[in-house]
């Protein structure tokens, strides 16, 4: 092939399989099965499954479900890395390449649905902008909070704050981080500087109801707990009643503190250290999670360490 050849195929969208849906829907399952049929290799389009440092609370592909099938982009970011949609779309798209030149089919499997529309459709082509803002607008949100810059950006660029909630720190400060890296608004790269589509090829969507996907998400919280997803240690000191507690996320220890559950009324406590606030209740001896700030919607959720009278691991 000659190198102009190999230019022009390298510019064309790459032909892939795109399966996305909530979580719990079923996409792994069904993955496994496309990629049977089709001899494919799975490619992660999910931007929490990225991450290397909490493959359970993110419900990253099992063992046993990587050795049935090669898994691509999971787990290989520090936590402390920012990757933008754009960044992953460019390497999604260089390993479907590659899945393709070895004669396999590449399955984009995720939840992510602006990971699908940068791989798909393209995204604003926004040049790289220095760290530095980045770390400067992270200061701002924390001390600041997340509304107050949400009402400068909707001074600066009405249009896009138009479109995301008061709350949402990462498109907030990635909207501002752009505006001050470039000079021009996040509206106007989206309007006057797409990116052409790096990959070709339907979208499956697999759809549930919330009636059927409740107890399936309930079942999936039991065994991510089971598998140390979050567990307390704790250690009996003298006193009456006071308890030593070390408390684990994804088997990694994020707090110790101290728990009193004398008494019929429940007692919390916030665990200060953890990089994900979480408020435990303490009642008749057993430990839920009552409250948890964790970011997106099932890195952590609320619910029971351990029912009264069962031992807490």
């Amino acid at each position: 092939m000659t190198g102009d050849a190999k230019s022009s195929s390298a510019a064309r969208p790459a032909p892939v399989i795109c399966l996305a849906g909530p979580t719990g829907s079923g996409k792994t399952a069904a993955a496994l099965l496309l990629a049977r049929e089709l001899d494919g290799e799975v490619i992660n389009a999910d931007s929490r499954q990225v991450y290397a440092d909490f493959p359970l609370i993110t419900a990253q592909p099992s063992p046993e479900e990587r050795a049935a099938c090669p898994h691509h982009l999971y787990g290989f970011l520090p936590a402390t890395q920012k990757i933008s949609a754009g960044q992953w779309a460019e390497q999604a798209a260089a390993k479907a390449r590659e899945l393709l030149a070895r004669g396999r089919t590449p399955l984009l499997v995720g939840g992510t649905g602006l990971y699908f529309q940068a791989l798909l459709r393209g995204i604003a082509d926004i040049p790289p902008l220095d760290p530095a803002i980045s770390a400067r607008m992270e200061a701002r949100l924390d001390a600041e909070g997340a509304p107050a810059l949400h009402a400068e950006l909707r001074k600066a660029d009405p249009a896009y704050a138009a479109r995301i909630h008061p709350n949402d720190r990462q498109r907030i400060a990635r909207a501002l981080e752009v505006l001050e890296g470039t000079g021009r608004p996040f509206s106007w790269w989206h309007e006057n500087a797409m990116a052409a589509p790096l990959c070709r090829g339907p979208l499956l969507v697999l759809n549930a109801e919330l009636a059927w996907l409740e107890p399936r998400l309930a079942r999936r919280l039991d065994l991510m707990l089971a598998a140390g997803a979050l567990a307390l240690t704790l250690f009996p000191r003298q006193g009456m009643g006071n308890t030593q507690a070390v408390v684990k996320l994804d088997n990694q220890v994020i707090a110790t503190l101290s728990l009193n559950s004398q008494g019929d009324e429940p007692v919390f406590y916030s665990v200060e250290e953890c990089p994900y606030p979480l408020v435990l209740e303490c009642r008749n001896g057993a430990i839920r999670v009552a409250e948890s700030q964790c970011p997106g919607e099932d890195c952590l959720h609320t619910g029971w360490i351990s029912r009264p009278g069962a031992q807490i691991i």
